[in-house]
């Protein structure tokens, strides 16, 4: 049996906490998704990623973006990208099969940002939502395959 225990050993010892936090949290749960991660048909709109296309997309990252409460940046992102690539492919694919996104990959943490004029005035502020660098990631793979589906 591959379990996701196998596929983390792949990342840099500065992520090894992470690793540690994933596995005590969900460890069965995501075991059982590398389990079944090679799916046997997928949906003529939604091809199977791979490793190749996860990095490309993860090295046009903008630097420069804020994290969100992954507290992954994009710099980190694309130091890692080819250890990272193969666990991504796992679960991207599989949400690609469910259409499940993992709970943690939604949550956005919105902040306030200031507009003009007087800040005590909550109208003169918009909010932003800062969300996870993965999420990002699985976003820009599905909106390249739902655009190219609209325009065929």
């Amino acid at each position: 049996m591959v379990t996701l225990d196998l596929h983390l050993t792949f990342l840099p010892p500065v992520l090894t906490p992470i690793k540690l936090n994933i596995m005590a949290r969900h460890g069965e749960e995501l075991n059982g998704w590398v389990e079944a991660s090679k799916p046997t048909s997928y949906l003529p709109t939604h091809p199977p990623t791979d490793s190749n296309e996860i990095i490309q997309t993860i090295l046009k990252l903008k630097p420069k973006k804020s994290t969100g409460h992954d507290k992954i940046s994009n710099i980190l992102l694309k130091q890692i990208c080819s250890e990272i690539a193969s666990p991504l492919e796992i679960l991207f694919n599989k949400s690609f099969i469910s259409g499940i996104v993992p709970d943690q990959m939604k949550v956005a943490e919105v902040i306030p940002i200031y507009k003009a004029k007087n800040k005590q005035d909550i109208s003169n502020y918009r909010p932003i939502s800062l969300l996870p660098t993965i999420s990002k990631v699985l976003e820009k793979i599905v909106y390249k395959r739902l655009y190219s589906f609209m325009l065929g």
